[in-house]
């Protein structure tokens, strides 16, 4: 090999060491990056149908053999949004009408008819596949003027073997448990983390909301990022809630001021659709 050719191949080789040593060092000092989710307004499907209000008056006593919750209330558009699940012991659900009844504070009493839906989470809850039919929804009209938070709720149930009503319950803990770690400003955005389940259900696939709504009553949904928090299901002594976590990053361009907002978190699971109830957060710029 003549010496032109050693230096030709000398000088190649020296261009390729150095090439790989600029590579090697551009891994080495590339920054990482993040993916961040930022909140973007979502609107909620509504349920299939709406109810009316129906000049009913149910006969027969209270009857404790009627077992019922109400798991979501929440406000859609122009009507307050409830659903849950009734049955009446040892009964077939599926087939059976159910009426939310409102006792109001003046003593008047006014009842809707509900939408059926199936919940064999229940049947499964109870042991009993009679109760897997036993879920409901109602979207009961705002304009009708019913303050949902005076009255006394309870349930009446029309099925092949009789007319039942419950026993009007007392008030149960909400289903959904909540808590907010984060709340402040970063950048041009509102920050707000924290955790959230529905009691019982398993928090992995759920979706998470916060919902802002405007003293005016004006509300919009934010979708968020999910977080795993296994340290939520050790704390609650069940894996269900390892996936609780969440983070919302809200643009200030769209002018929510959280200081002057009820803020609310929903979830959606294979269940249904939850709500928390309505807090306030501190913040911090």
């Amino acid at each position: 090999m003549s010496f032109r050719h050693t230096v030709f191949w000398s000088a190649l080789i020296l261009v390729f060491a150095v090439l790989i040593l600029l590579i090697l060092g551009l891994a080495v000092v590339s920054p990482k990056t993040e993916t961040i989710t930022i909140g973007t307004a979502a609107v909620l499907p509504p349920p299939a149908g709406i109810s009316t209000i129906a000049a009913l008056t149910l006969p027969g006593q209270d009857n404790p053999s009627v077992k019922g919750a109400i798991d979501t209330t929440y406000t859609m558009s122009e009507y307050q949004k409830i659903a849950g699940w009734v049955f009446v012991e040892n009964q077939e659900t599926r087939g059976q009408e159910v009426y939310v009844q409102f006792n109001k504070p003046d003593g008047t009493v006014v009842q809707y008819p509900t939408l059926p839906t199936e919940r064999p989470d229940i049947g499964a809850a109870h042991n009993n596949p009679l109760y897997n039919a036993s879920g409901f929804s109602a979207l009961i009209p705002l304009k009708d003027g019913l303050d949902i938070n005076s009255c006394t709720i309870s349930f009446g149930v029309k099925n092949s073997t009789g007319i039942y009503k419950s026993v009007p319950p007392d008030k149960k803990k909400p289903a959904v448990k909540i808590a907010i770690d984060t709340s402040c400003i970063v950048g041009k955005y509102q920050k707000i983390t924290g955790w959230v389940f529905v009691a019982g259900q398993d928090t992995k696939g759920q979706e998470v909301y916060v919902e802002l709504k405007k003293p005016d009553g004006a509300a919009v949904n934010y979708s968020t990022l999910l977080i795993e928090r296994p340290d939520v299901g050790a704390a609650n002594n069940n894996p269900l809630y390892n996936a609780s976590g969440f983070r919302a990053l809200i643009p200030l361009k769209d002018g929510f001021d959280i200081n002057s907002c009820t803020i609310s978190l929903v979830v959606k699971n294979r269940n249904g659709t939850y709500i928390s109830q309505s807090f306030r957060v501190p913040t911090r710029g």
